[in-house]
């Protein structure tokens, strides 16, 4: 809708294990842990991910659950992209 470049499912740098769920313009790493605190090996993945990023110095924007519903907050999450 804001004809934004995105990818879907881009490898972290060097890596074929972890993917993060958007990349928009090339520099926003966007990640939706919606399985978190659902599954124990969900959640040991998520942490394994995190400790990545975190070497790679990756900021990763979250978009969780409740972000979308009840009430849809991503334009307060995700403005940032617009400016």
């Amino acid at each position: 809708m804001h004809h934004l470049s995105h990818e879907h499912g881009v490898c972290y740098p060097g890596q074929t294990k972890f993917k993060t769920d958007f990349l928009v313009e090339d520099k926003h790493w966007i990640g939706f842990p919606g399985l978190r605190g659902q599954l124990k090996r969900y959640d040991e993945l998520y942490e394994e991910k995190k400790e990545l990023t975190k070497r790679l110095k990756i900021k990763i924007v979250e978009i969780l659950p409740t972000d979308i519903f009840p009430k849809n907050q991503l334009d307060s999450k995700l403005g940032f992209l617009l400016q």
